[in-house]
């Protein structure tokens, strides 16, 4: 197929997930989105980068980032991250992936959010609180997606999503899609990716917080035989659905010998004013035969800092 119809298709995906934003954006004010979590990142390779990886996912780790990139799978993957977050919370995700064509590969991944031990209080009869123990609130993601290439430079992506999220004695779920698109440009090296996450029901009377991603990456060959590589990524939230949101990732990443790998990120226009170097983010990467291993590291100024270890395993 000729390269100007590839850019045809390429700008219709782009046009089809943007409409279906301004469709729904309707009932996506500020302040009535539900489960904001689903925004927090269970790949440490994006972490490190700040947050962007739709331009560069390309391996299980689509599935979270951009399913488009389980296209590009090269064999069976098993990956696995356990994530600290402020105070106590914590979370584990568990995922699974394998290509059953040329350019297709299905995958499947189990997420849980423990959100920590939280006092519990009820009204007395003349409206004093008394304190009732403690609950903890949870939420499990059950996420499967498909990868697929559809020409050479193109390969578009779906995930299906559901959710449980438990508040004390309260239980609700909901459901939702991602969908995905991956394009190697004719300029070598060049990487564009799309997202629009999060097209589903409500959850508790509220939508859930649709978000759409663009972002690119160039990726640099840095010795004559391609041992060591480095990536720049840069992607935007387009619009920002919520004001903790960010409008903008920086990242980079540098590959040793296809050994080790460094990464740093900036997020930029945060809004939460959380001071310290807030939005400061790193990352490392170890593979050794079919073993990986990754660290993600992000700041969030005077509340603290967020650490993810991986492990992945090439089947």
């Amino acid at each position: 197929m000729h390269k100007s119809s590839t850019w045809l298709i390429l700008g219709t995906l782009v046009f089809c997930c943007g409409g279906t934003l301004w469709a729904e954006q309707v009932n996506f004010a500020a302040g009535e989105t539900a489960a904001a979590y689903l925004n927090l990142p269970v790949n440490a390779r994006q972490t490190g980068m700040a947050g962007a990886g739709v331009a560069v996912a390309d391996d299980l780790g689509a599935l979270t980032v951009n399913p488009a990139g389980l296209s590009r799978m090269q064999g069976a993957e098993l990956q696995a991250l356990h994530g600290f977050w402020v105070q106590d919370i914590f979370y584990d995700y568990l995922a699974f992936g394998q290509p059953v064509d040329a350019g297709t590969a299905v995958a499947a991944s189990l997420a849980y959010f423990n959100f920590g031990s939280m006092d519990k209080y009820v009204m007395d009869a003349i409206g004093n609180p008394v304190a009732q123990g403690t609950f903890t609130p949870y939420v499990y993601l059950l996420t499967a997606g498909v990868g697929q290439s559809v020409l050479p430079e193109l390969g578009v992506g779906l995930n299906l999503k559901y959710l449980s999220q438990n508040i004390d004695t309260s239980s609700s779920t909901a459901f939702a899609v991602d969908l995905g698109a991956a394009y190697a440009t004719d300029i070598k090296g060049l990487n564009v990716g799309l997202t629009l996450s999060n097209i589903g029901s409500e959850l508790d009377g509220k939508s859930l917080p649709l978000d759409v991603n663009l972002g690119a990456a160039y990726q640099l060959a840095l010795q004559g035989l391609g041992q060591d590589q480095l990536n720049v990524t840069a992607e935007a939230a387009i619009p920002t659905m919520a004001s903790d949101n960010y409008d903008v990732m920086l990242g980079a990443e540098y590959w040793y010998n296809r050994l080790l790998a460094l990464r740093v990120g900036y997020q930029l226009d945060a809004d939460a004013g959380l001071g310290g170097i807030e939005g400061l983010t790193a990352g490392l990467g170890f593979n050794y035969q079919m073993l990986s291993v990754q660290f993600g590291f992000t700041s969030l100024g005077v509340l603290g800092e967020v650490y993810q270890i991986g492990l992945g395993l090439k089947l």
